[in-house]
């Protein structure tokens, strides 16, 4: 939602960028993407990004999008409980 309202209050404009948003979505991942040339920069998930690279992709993470990850450790509470 952010890079939408980035877009349409100017802000990329006042510092000279072109944006063009590309929602994603479809049969083609953001890793894919950006990987084939289709984008210059694509937006996913650490873990996404860890199996690209691990299935050739040479991509690099250049920036973390929110404040803290969006993810997290799960586990089974009563493998940990008494």
């Amino acid at each position: 939602m952010g890079y939408y309202v980035a877009q349409a209050k100017g802000y990329y404009d006042e510092v000279g960028l072109k944006v063009t948003i590309t929602p994603g979505g479809g049969d083609i991942s953001e890793t894919t993407a950006v990987n084939n040339g289709t984008v210059d920069f694509g937006v996913t998930w650490v873990a996404n990004l860890t199996s690209a690279n691990a299935g050739g992709m040479d991509l690099l993470e250049i920036a973390q999008v929110y404040q803290r990850s969006g993810l997290e450790l799960v586990y089974k509470k009563d493998l940990f409980t008494k």
